[in-house]
C-alpha cells in the first residue's frame, strides 16, 4: 500500500567524521572553517527550523544482489553517550520510501581514530540567568563557558545527550504523494542531558541547590584528542558540545559500587540569545550536506 525505509545507524566507537555528518543531519545547519592553509576543518553545527531539516541519499548493496539508492533520508535525532573508554553515537534514519537502482561506486571509508572518553572534559556553570557568549573560535581542551565553570570531569561516571527530532512519519503520507512520504515535519523537540557523577561532600550542597532553587545552568563537553589533524596546523581531532541553558528536572542520589552518586537529569532550554545547542567537530573532511 505504501513504501517506507527506516533503520538505526549505530557507531559504538564513533569517529569525528561520523559525528560531524550525523549531528549535521540531525541538527540541520553546518558552517565549516578551514585551519588556515592546512587540510583540517572545524564544523559548527546548530539546529535548523523543523521544516528545514536536510535530507540525504543513502545507498545499499548486498552481495549478489541489486544496488539501490534511497532518497529523502532524514535523521530522526541522535543520542551520544559514554560507552566504556569510548563514545557511542546512535541516529535513527527515516526515508521517503523513494528508491531507484544505482551503479554509483561507493567511496572509500574515512580513516580516523575513535573518539576517546579519556580525552574529554566536562563543565557545568551556574549562569545566574545571564546568557553565555559562545566564542567564534572555541578553545579545544579548555572550557568555553567563561568564568565560573566547574570542571566535573574527574567525578563523572555516565553521560548522555538525547536529541529527538520527533519526525511525524505517519503524517508524511499525504494526498497526492502516492506510496511515498511527501512531508516529514516534526513535533515539538526536547533535548535532554543525563550526567551521573560521584558525590563530593564539599560540593554536594551547592549542586543540590542548583536543582532546589532552579538555577539556570550551562554545560560543555570538550573532547580534545591532542592529535593535530594536519602537520603545521592547530586543529586537533575532537569535538565540543555546548548547551547554553539547562534546566535541572531532577537530581536523584543513589549508590553504585559502594559509591554515592548524583545524577543530573536536565532539559535543554532556549536562552533567547544562543541556539539551544551548539556543536563543533574537528576533522580532515571539508564539507557535509552539499
Amino acid at each position: 500500500m505504501r513504501q517506507s525505509v527506516r533503520w538505526t545507524y549505530t557507531e559504538p566507537r564513533v569517529k569525528p567524521n561520523s559525528l560531524a555528518g550525523l549531528l549535521g543531519l540531525s541538527l540541520g545547519t553546518i558552517a565549516s572553517t578551514k585551519d588556515g592553509a592546512f587540510n583540517a576543518w572545524r564544523h559548527k553545527l546548530t539546529p535548523a527550523s523543523p521544516v528545514a531539516l536536510p535530507s540525504i541519499g543513502a545507498q545499499i548493496a548486498h552481495q549478489n544482489s541489486s544496488q539501490y539508492e534511497y532518497k529523502g533520508v532524514k535523521a530522526n535525532g541522535f543520542t551520544l553517550w559514554r560507552n566504556g573508554a569510548y563514545l557511542t553515537l546512535e541516529s535513527p534514519l527515516i526515508g521517503s520510501g523513494t528508491r531507484a537502482a544505482s551503479s554509483t561506486t561507493f567511496p572509500a571509508s574515512v580513516t580516523e581514530s575513535w573518539l576517546h572518553w579519556g580525552d574529554c572534559n566536562l563543565w557545568l556553570k551556574d549562569t545566574d540567568g545571564t546568557a553565555i557568549t559562545i566564542p567564534t573560535t572555541p578553545t579545544q581542551g579548555s572550557t568555553n563557558l567563561g568564568v565560573g565553570a566547574v570542571n566535573v570531569s574527574k567525578r563523572v561516571r555516565t553521560f548522555e545527550i538525547d536529541h529527538p527530532n520527533n519526525l511525524l512519519d505517519q503524517m508524511g503520507y499525504r494526498p497526492s504523494t502516492g506510496k511515498v512520504r511527501g512531508h516529514l515535519h516534526t513535533a515539538k523537540r526536547e533535548t535532554t542531558l543525563r550526567l551521573g557523577f560521584d558525590v563530593a561532600t564539599d560540593r554536594e550542597a551547592e549542586e543540590l541547590d542548583w536543582y532546589l532553587s532552579q538555577h539556570k545552568m550551562a554545560f560543555e563537553i570538550n573532547g580534545d584528542s591532542g592529535t593535530v589533524i594536519a602537520g603545521g596546523g592547530t586543529f586537533k581531532f575532537g569535538f565540543i558540545v555546548l548547551i547554553p541553558r539547562l534546566q535541572i528536572r531532577r537530581i536523584p542520589r543513589s549508590e553504585e559500587d559502594e559509591f554515592d552518586v548524583l545524577t543530573i537529569e536536565g532539559r535543554v532550554m532556549d536562552d533567547k540569545t544562543n541556539p539551544v545547542a551548539v556543536a563543533f567537530v574537528y576533522n580532515g573532511q571539508s564539507t557535509y550536506l552539499t
